[in-house]
């Protein structure tokens, strides 16, 4: 008796930065990561299938300090490196 949880990425779209003359630790200066998923929910007791659509960006700095992707899928991880080096 559980809920099953699968995650697709659908679809990563890398957008400009919004201004390449602000200070280096500005997220304005960096490209953005939006990241699409297809999530999907099974109940193995009902057969209960439910997805959903959910989106997650990504910007170099979070909290000032350096954004951690090593939770991310490894395509993540290596647009991330290639975008924001």
């Amino acid at each position: 008796m559980a809920v099953v949880k699968t995650s697709a990425i659908s679809e990563i779209v890398v957008t400009p930065a919004k201004s390449t003359d602000r200070e280096v630790t500005d997220n304005d200066s960096h490209p953005v990561i939006t990241i699409n998923n297809f999530d999907t929910y099974t109940d193995d007791v009902t057969d209960n299938v439910t997805d959903f659509l959910t989106t997650k960006l990504l910007s170099k700095f979070t909290d000032g300090s350096p954004t951690d992707v090593t939770g991310e899928d490894a395509i993540v991880q290596g647009i991330a490196s290639s975008v924001w080096s």
